[in-house]
C-alpha cells in the first residue's frame, strides 16, 4: 500500500457518492452513506501498515486485534482522537456493537459483521446504538411529574415558588409547634 496523509484514503467515506444522488432508479439518501468519523478513523488505524506491531486485522480480515494495549493507550489514541483512554476506546467500540472475541487481558480482539479488511463499501451499516432513555421522553416524563405535582398541591400553595412553598409549609408547621424554632 502506498503512503498516503492520514485521512485521505478514507476522506470520501464522510460524504456520499456521487453516482447514487444521479441515479434515478433506488436513489440512496446522503444519511444512508454516511460513516461516522470514530469508524473512519478506526478503519484507518487498522490499515495502517505502520502500527502492525501494536495492532492490525485478524488472521480473517473480519476482526480487529491489538497485541498492545498499553503502548496502543500511549502512542496510536493519542494521534487520532483527543483522549489516549483504552478503556474509552473499547466503550466507544461497544457503542457501535463491536464484540470482543477473547479473553485474554494481554490482547483485545473485536469483530463487527460490517467491519472487514478492505470493505469500505460496507462501513456505512455501522451504526451507533441509539440511547436507551430518549430525552425528549425524559422531559415529557418531567412535565408530567410537575404537572401532577402542582395538581396535587393545596391552593394556597399553588401560586408560590418551590421554595416559597416549602418556606409557607415550615412556618404553618412552627406555627402548631410541629417544628423547632426559625434559623
Amino acid at each position: 500500500m502506498a503512503k498516503r496523509n492520514r485521512g485521505e484514503l478514507f476522506a470520501n467515506l464522510l460524504s456520499a457518492p456521487q453516482s447514487n444522488f444521479d441515479s434515478d432508479v433506488n436513489p440512496v439518501s446522503y444519511e444512508a452513506c454516511r460513516v461516522s468519523g470514530f469508524i473512519t478513523k478506526v478503519f484507518e488505524i487498522f490499515s495502517d501498515d505502520q502500527h502492525s506491531n501494536l495492532c492490525c486485522w485478524g488472521r480473517d480480515g473480519k476482526t480487529i486485534l491489538i497485541r498492545k494495549i498499553s503502548e496502543f493507550e500511549a502512542v496510536i489514541l493519542p494521534m487520532y482522537f483527543k483522549h489516549s483512554k483504552f478503556a474509552s476506546f473499547v466503550r466507544q467500540l461497544n457503542m457501535y456493537a463491536f464484540h470482543k472475541t477473547v479473553a485474554n487481558p494481554q490482547i483485545a480482539e473485536f469483530h463487527h459483521q460490517y467491519f472487514q479488511r478492505g470493505r469500505t463499501d460496507i462501513l456505512h451499516l455501522i451504526k451507533r446504538k441509539a440511547r436507551s432513555g430518549s430525552k425528549a421522553v425524559d422531559e415529557e416524563d418531567l412535565a408530567a411529574q410537575q404537572q401532577q405535582q402542582q395538581l396535587s398541591m393545596p391552593p394556597s400553595v399553588k401560586g408560590g415558588s418551590r421554595v416559597g412553598a416549602r418556606n409557607g409549609s415550615m412556618t404553618a408547621l412552627r406555627s402548631r409547634g410541629q417544628v423547632g424554632g426559625g434559623g
